[in-house]
């Protein structure tokens, strides 16, 4: 092979393996964005000049998004960077709508952002959760060993909080692997901050209720499951 030939060929390998290096760099960062855009908080935007695509398998909520029609882009800011959803599809302004459009999935991921969230959710699927605006950050800090008190973690700021208020989980099937995580559960018109039902003949099956801050009530206002011929 002649000197130029030569050259040429180890052209091509740099480029081969520069070209991998990215893919490969890439895929990294979406990964990394994944994890982010699930255990983040973020602010719900119905206009933006710029965003990129929003890349995960989650759907997300935001009752902000209310007057946006379906079809149209919704827009997430997570820090200083802004992302876009499409309304319908990956974009919600009810928790309801997004787990009643996105059922039969194997399993699925609704992540809320910050307001009040109420009415009734209805499951129908194994392999369910429901992550707050603050999935996966504790609502306390650690003991005080003088005082005995557990102050609220300042990680987590109010307007941002997820508000589960009076809403009602209903399970119309028999479901498996269901999380609640990352929200703040307050109470209206004396009414149960949180109602989990489970219908007739049905049985639910680790269910997992975590980093929720219960505001204002006791623990059994906070989580009633109500059940009639169920095993749970």
């Amino acid at each position: 092979m002649s000197k130029s030939g030569k050259l040429l060929s180890v052209l091509i390998v740099c480029v081969m393996l520069l070209s991998l290096t990215s893919v490969f760099c890439v895929a990294g960062a979406v990964q990394d964005n994944t994890d982010r855009f699930l255990y983040s908080p973020f602010q719900g935007l119905t206009s933006s000049k710029f965003s990129s695509p929003i890349q995960s398998n989650a759907v997300f909520v935001c009752n902000a998004w209310r007057g946006i029609e379906d079809g149209a882009k919704a827009y997430l800011k997570y820090g200083n960077e802004v992302y876009s959803a499409i309304k319908g599809v990956n974009a919600f302004d009810t928790i309801s709508q997004a787990v009643d459009k996105c059922s039969g999935r194997s399993s699925l991921c609704v992540k809320v952002g910050p307001g009040n969230y109420t009415g009734t959710v209805n499951i129908n699927d194994n392999n369910v959760t429901l992550l707050g605006n603050y999935a996966g950050v504790c609502p306390n800090m650690e003991l005080d060993p003088v005082t005995c008190v557990m102050p609220l973690n300042p990680e987590r700021v109010s307007d941002l909080e997820s508000n589960m208020t009076n809403l009602h989980v209903t399970y119309v099937k028999n479901s498996c692997n269901v999380t609640i995580d990352g929200f703040k559960i307050t109470k209206d018109d004396g009414k149960t901050g949180f109602v989990m039902y489970i219908g007739t003949n049905y049985s639910c099956i680790n269910t997992v209720f975590q980093n929720n801050i219960v505001s204002g009530m006791s623990g059994k206002e906070a989580f009633l499951a109500r059940a009639s011929g169920t095993s749970a």
